[in-house]
């Protein structure tokens, strides 16, 4: 038995992997990631929406929402970086790797690949995937641009730092508190005297979303100086819903590829696709019209009195 291995960059960090069945793991590893789970999650919480318990479905949709994408971006930028090996990949990068490189093809950065065309876009990459589909049974060029589109909306929405910080204060400690935010404005008539509540003009509001709050430095302070600041999201828990069947065919048919291009038969791979091509415009509608906010008292270098680790570390000691 000879000794295999595949050397790769993960964003900008360079590994070496080993292993006596490196071919045949990285198989067993594509063909174990089941992708309907996230539909099963879907479906299970829709129905309790209209229950006492809607909150917590609420929560088990955005979890699953985060989980999902996070899973279809990370098989994206190991097929961008190592399609030859993605379990490599997927065992060894951190977070803010994955956010890095889905930036990049978000921003149109050069980045480390595989491909031959480093101008990747999210139309290379989805014509990429999706080479096998057989065009003279369904509009190919449907399938690829409705794809395309939908990876391009969900990225733009993955590297947004307020996205993660919400998903982080859930799976991490349940740090959030559930429920949506509203936002009121109110003309006065005179200064700190509001008018009649008949002619405030709501300019967001969610039965859904959640509160928390996120670890911020003190900006004048030593580095170990931290407040908490909160945050608030809105969002529908149906339209996550509707996108996770989406998200869901998506990492299908990267598997199926990536299972092509590493010694599979394309006619063994399945590739997913709604029966009705109109529908990849549907899970965009009707948004909410005021996703985040934060709101919180300032709080300046001159309002704290900081000590040094060292002083707190003694406190610790007497």
């Amino acid at each position: 038995m000879r000794m295999q291995a595949h050397h790769i960059i993960i964003d900008e960090r360079a590994i070496s992997f080993w292993d006596w069945e490196l071919k045949s793991k990285n198989i067993e590893f594509l063909k174990g990631i089941d992708p309907d789970y996230f539909n099963f999650i879907a479906h299970s919480n829709v129905s309790q929406l209209e229950t006492d318990n809607k909150h917590n479905a609420a929560t088990a949709i955005r979890v699953a929402y985060s989980h999902a994408t996070e899973t279809l971006f990370a098989l994206i930028a190991s097929s961008i970086q190592a399609p030859h090996c993605p379990l490599a990949w997927m065992l060894n990068y951190k977070n803010f790797e994955l956010i890095n490189v889905i930036g990049k093809v978000v921003n149109r950065e050069n980045l480390n690949t595989r491909f031959k065309n480093k101008n990747l876009t999210w139309h290379l990459l989805s014509e990429t995937v999706h080479k096998h589909i057989n065009p003279e049974k369904v509009d190919k060029n449907r399938i690829i641009s409705g794809f395309e589109n939908l990876w391009s909306k969900l990225a733009k929405e993955f590297i947004d730092m307020n996205f993660s910080y919400e998903y982080n204060a859930i799976k991490h400690g349940l740090r959030v508190s559930p429920g949506g935010f509203k936002v009121v404005v109110c003309p006065e008539i005179s200064p700190g005297v509001a008018d009649s509540p008949d002619k405030a003009i709501i300019l967001g509001e969610s039965a859904f979303g959640s509160s928390y709050f996120v670890n911020e430095s003190i900006k004048g302070t030593p580095k170990h100086n931290f407040r908490p600041k909160r945050h608030g999201r809105n969002w529908d828990p149906i339209h996550l819903a509707n996108r996770l069947p989406f998200i869901a065919m998506s990492i299908s048919n990267i598997l199926s590829w990536l299972c092509v291009i590493n010694g599979e038969q394309p006619n063994s791979c399945k590739y997913h696709y709604p029966s009705d091509l109109n529908l990849f415009e549907e899970p965009w509608g009707n948004e909410v019209n005021l996703e985040h906010t934060t709101f919180d008292i300032n709080i300046e270098s001159e309002d704290i009195y900081p000590i040094s680790k060292k002083a707190i570390v003694k406190d610790y000691n007497k």
